[in-house]
This record gives C-alpha cells, sequence and structure tokens, in this order.
C-alpha cells in the first residue's frame, strides 16, 4: 500500500469517515491516489472492497473527463489553500449519476498533503439541475468532438484538460489531425517555454505561425493560439493553447509566390521594353517627333513607369502580409542613406519648384535596422509628400538621436488631410484624392506601417491644416537579433 496512507492514523479515518452515511467520502494523498473511501463511493463504482480503490490514482478509478475534472480542481485548490466545488456525470452499466462533490485540502504543518472529498447525488428532477447536466453533456461532446489541437495546462506545465486527441500531442507529439506527424519535443522545448513566459508577464493573447520538427527530421508549419486562464482571484492559473497544422495553407502559399512572382518578372520586363522603347522614341532616335507627340510619348513612359513601381508595390505588400520577408538588421549610416534618398528625389522635386531642406540634429548617425528596407520607407514617403505638397514650397526632413530613438520628421504643405483619413492613412487601399496627383492604390503608406512595425518602431501623422508631419521612430540598436522574423 502507498506509503502516504501512513499519515492519516486509523482514529482519524474514524473521525473523518462515516462507513454507512449518505454522503459519498473519499481521501487522497497530495499525489492523488485513494487513501480511504465509505461504502458510499464504493457504491457509486459499483466495487464491494476498498482494495480495488486504495493506493488507486483518479486517473485509474475514473476515466477522461472526470479524471481531468478531479485534476483541474485539485490543482486550483493547489494554489488557493480553499476548498472547491464541481460537478460531474458518473456513467456505469447499471445507470447514470449526476455528483456535486466538494474538496477540502489536508494540511500538516501548514503543508497540504491530501484532499477529503464530500459527494452527493443530485436531484435529477430539479429543472435547473438537469439544465447543469445538459451543459456539462454539451461542453464534454464538444471536447470530445471538434477537430483540433486545443488542452489547457497548469503553470507547471502540467495537462489539466483538452480536445480528444490534444494530450496525445501534448504529451508525445503526436497530431493525429495531420496524418499522425510525431513532432520532436525536445526540439521546440526551449522556444514553448518563451512563448509561455510571454503570455503569462504579459497578461496577453499570442498568437505566431512557427515551424515544428519532427522526429524525422522535416519541417511543419502551425499556427499557434495561447491565452491566459484566470481563476477567480483573476490570477493566472493556466494557458490555454490551441496547435493548428497548416502544412498544406503553406504549400498554397508558395504555390500563389510563384505564380505572383513569375506574372510579376514577365510583366516587369513588358514594361521595361516599352520604357526603353518610349524614351527613345521621344530622344528622336528613330526619327524626328513634334513637341506635341514628346509631350504624349512622355505621358505614355509616365504612365508605364507609374504601372511598374505599383507591380512592386503589389508584390512587396503580398510578401510583407504573408511573412515571407525578414529582416536583414545591420548597422549603417542612417544620415549618409537620407541624404541619398533626397538626392534621388530632387529630380520630381525641381519638376514642381519644390525645395527640400534637410535638418541634420544629431552627431549620433548610426543605427540598426534593415537599411534597404528603410530607404524604401523614407523614399515612399518623401516622394508621398513631393507628389502631394504644393508647388514653389519646401519639404523639410529633421534627423533626430534622442533617448535612444532615432527620429526622421517629414514635413511638407498640401492640401489639407480630411478627417475621416487621417485615422486610416496607414491602412491598406487607402489613398488621397488631391487634385494634383490623384493616381494610386493605397499600398505606400500601409507598406511603410508594416516595415516600421516589423522593426517595433513607430509611424504616425502630425496633420494641422496644410502642414503634415510624417514622424518614423526606430528603436534603440539591437546587437543580439540581427535577423527578426515577420510571423
Amino acid at each position: 500500500m502507498h506509503s502516504i496512507a501512513n499519515l492519516f492514523s486509523l482514529n482519524s479515518l474514524k473521525d473523518l469517515i462515516i462507513e454507512n452515511c449518505e454522503e459519498i467520502v473519499t481521501i487522497k494523498d497530495i499525489d492523488l491516489r485513494y487513501v480511504s473511501c465509505n461504502k458510499a463511493f464504493l457504491s457509486l463504482l459499483g466495487l464491494k472492497d476498498q482494495v480495488n480503490v486504495i493506493d488507486k490514482k483518479i486517473s485509474e478509478i475514473f476515466y477522461d473527463p472526470n479524471s481531468n475534472i478531479f485534476n483541474c480542481n485539485s490543482a486550483i485548490i493547489k494554489r488557493s489553500m480553499d476548498p472547491k466545488s464541481f460537478v460531474f456525470d458518473e456513467e456505469k452499466d447499471f445507470g447514470s449519476k449526476i455528483i456535486k462533490a466538494r474538496s477540502y485540502p489536508i494540511f500538516k504543518n501548514g503543508v497540504i498533503n491530501g484532499f477529503l472529498s464530500v459527494s452527493k447525488n443530485f436531484d435529477r428532477d430539479n429543472k435547473t439541475q438537469r439544465k447543469l447536466i445538459e451543459k456539462f453533456r454539451l461542453v464534454n461532446s464538444f471536447l470530445e468532438n471538434i477537430p483540433i489541437l486545443a488542452y489547457i495546462k497548469d503553470l507547471h506545465n502540467n495537462f489539466i484538460v483538452g480536445t480528444k486527441y490534444s494530450k496525445e500531442f501534448f504529451q508525445c507529439g503526436i497530431d493525429y489531425y495531420a496524418g499522425n506527424i510525431k513532432i520532436d519535443l525536445s526540439d521546440s522545448a526551449s522556444l514553448i517555454e518563451e512563448e509561455d513566459k510571454y503570455v503569462i508577464k504579459n497578461k496577453k493573447v499570442l498568437i505566431k505561425e512557427k515551424i515544428l520538427k519532427s522526429i524525422d527530421g522535416n519541417d511543419h508549419w502551425y499556427k499557434i493560439y495561447k491565452s491566459p486562464v484566470y481563476d477567480e482571484q483573476k490570477g493566472i492559473s493556466g494557458i490555454m493553447t490551441l496547435v493548428q497544422n497548416i502544412d498544406e495553407d503553406k504549400k498554397l502559399e508558395v504555390q500563389k509566390e510563384l505564380f505572383l512572382a513569375t506574372m510579376t518578372h514577365d510583366l516587369k520586363n513588358l514594361l521595361h521594353a516599352q520604357i526603353s522603347s518610349l524614351q527613345l522614341l521621344s530622344k528622336g532616335k528613330f526619327g524626328t517627333v513634334s513637341e506635341k507627340q514628346k509631350e504624349i510619348l512622355d505621358m505614355i513612359n509616365e504612365s508605364s513607369s507609374f504601372m511598374r513601381e505599383m507591380i512592386y508595390s503589389i508584390l512587396s505588400t503580398y510578401k510583407y502580409e504573408n511573412g515571407m520577408v525578414k529582416l536583414n538588421k545591420v548597422n549603417f549610416n542612417i544620415d549618409e542613406l537620407i541624404q541619398t534618398c533626397i538626392e534621388e528625389a530632387q529630380f520630381l522635386a525641381q519638376e514642381k519648384n519644390i525645395v527640400i531642406e534637410y535638418k541634420k540634429e544629431s552627431d549620433i548617425t548610426i543605427v540598426n535596422a534593415d537599411e534597404s528596407q528603410i530607404r524604401r520607407v523614407i523614399s515612399n514617403i518623401l516622394n508621398n509628400g513631393i507628389n502631394y505638397a504644393y508647388k514653389n514650397t519646401k519639404i523639410i526632413i529633421t534627423f533626430i538621436q534622442q533617448d535612444e530613438i532615432t527620429s526622421i520628421k517629414i514635413k511638407n504643405n498640401s492640401e489639407p488631410i480630411p478627417e475621416s483619413m487621417k485615422h486610416r492613412i496607414f491602412d491598406k487601399y487607402v489613398a488621397g484624392n488631391s487634385s494634383s496627383f490623384t493616381r494610386g492604390i493605397g499600398l505606400g503608406l500601409y507598406f511603410c506601417k508594416k516595415v516600421i512595425d516589423a522593426h517595433n518602431g513607430k509611424i504616425f501623422l502630425n496633420a494641422n491644416n496644410t502642414e503634415n508631419e510624417f514622424i518614423i521612430e526606430l528603436p534603440k540598436m539591437d546587437k543580439e537579433h540581427l535577423v527578426v522574423d515577420f510571423m
């Protein structure tokens, strides 16, 4: 017999257990093994002797989901050190009974070393109780039949309750719904621990896609959802986890990416050929052209160039949204990058007689970021600023390094931005309707926000009548993470 039984003397048991009382009484040790029970409990199980119960675990007496209910409530009692009431439905060959139980912690020297449970049958004719029974059965049916891996574990990484095949996945890594793939849990243990710490510390939901390696060495894509579980005192008592294999979704993404990349490549080649031919025609390489013809050719050339930029924007946005882009963070001189962007925009500015003024207000110019992506963001906002700005005005770019934050401010003067657009200017497909520049598909600023968000930075707009200022903020240098995934 289990040694924990020695913790309880015969006299104590006589005081606690009344053999012939109607209530169902049991005593379990800290490991949830039965130390003692009365006749009512044996009757519930259809047994005649305690020998069939003593020293056995709950899981050997009650099967899921009842075993999970006991485990969950015992874990709560351990944390709170208070009694806990719960209900379970016990079905045997001779019938079904709805049992209302209340468990009490047993203390020795101030430490819980067992549980006393007192239970009794529900009155099945009571309407309220019948509703509770039906709800219990619905929940049980839901857990048994929903085709997803979902489970709750406590803060010590112990499985508490879950859907039909979730325990097998939690303990052994076997994913029944993905063709019995067996995940190498040891390979992902440290990452799972970090995710759990994030959920507990920040009290936030975590949603991410990640690759898990199976024991045969293959990579498999999974979508993970983790949420804190709160107890009655609003403290975190566990973590709910939903796990779904998305290998097929990723295969479709690759197919879509291949299609989009192929189509984009073909369109770019066609546009390059058209643009080159138009430029040669406009320059008179194939014969003299009139001023009117040159004007039309230049207009077609400009439209073709704009179409090419739209194709680039569509492809880039698609890649960022689907997590196909990674940041390659390096240390670089952002002052030099800003000046490069200004030089590239000078021709566009000259067409509207706009002066670009640059103010550098910091001697510290080294940042840690993806240089090519930050260049695209600055160029995009600067070009937008020029396109929407009044003619014969000034665009002011200010660079500031303060409190370990790098700020780049780009200010222009243009038609007032409507109030209805200000709060959603970084949303997808939101484009300006300025009479001076009406073309656009509304992906430029959306793309910029995606890039800055991936850097854990901020991008926002301060607009006051005709004066608009876009502000980019990048955090301090991060030498530990030179590659950041967009997932």
